[in-house]
């Protein structure tokens, strides 16, 4: 339970907001490098996503405390994953990033991404192996690793047919999830 000291969401000082933007940053950074996702990179998205609005390129490396080579290779490797867009204002010479805030995008995309780049390659070098296994032998260790890559085959094959199934368009995830979640949090129409 907060004591009197503690301030309320209405009462937070910009200050105080920006204390709160910065845990938040650090949070997003520390969970994503556990998932091998770089810490500056996610650090740069969750500060797009706790201030809401645009950022220069600058202004990141002032908020951050980060090198320009850093946030340069970092908005570069979020363009590519597309969770970061850059553009620029008419009549202005600086670059301007900015981030999809609705977390049901976000999510999608990451995984999305995560599939195409982990999973989909995995699946494809499985088949190459099963592929490369003589199918008339009578050697027992070969037909048991076989059945162990053909398991395992099966489980991506699983896995890909959620992944068309849920997290294949925007629309398939909010009606995959729809039923799972309270009204406040589903996904915008």
């Amino acid at each position: 339970m907060p004591d009197d000291t503690t301030p309320t969401p209405a009462s937070l000082t910009p200050d105080a907001l920006t204390e709160v933007q910065d845990q938040f940053v650090l949070e997003w950074g520390r969970m994503s490098s556990s998932w091998g996702i770089n810490r500056t990179m996610a650090q740069i998205h969750a500060l797009l996503i706790a201030t809401g609005r645009p950022m220069s390129m600058d202004e990141i490396i002032e908020r951050l405390g980060i090198s320009r080579g850093n946030a340069s290779m970092s908005l570069r490797d979020l363009m590519e994953w597309g969770v970061v867009q850059r553009f620029r204002r008419p009549g202005d010479r600086k670059d301007i990033y900015q981030c999809d805030t609705d977390p049901w995008h976000i999510v999608a995309r990451v995984v999305r991404e995560r599939k195409r780049r982990e999973l989909d390659p995995t699946g494809t070098a499985l088949r190459e192996c099963i592929a490369r296994l003589p199918t008339d032998s009578t050697d027992p260790d070969t037909g048991e690793f076989r059945h162990r890559l053909t398991a395992l085959l099966g489980i991506f094959d699983l896995i890909d047919l959620v992944y068309e199934q849920v997290f294949k368009t925007d629309e398939s995830l909010r009606d995959a999830v729809r039923p799972f979640t309270p009204p406040s949090t589903n996904p915008s129409p």
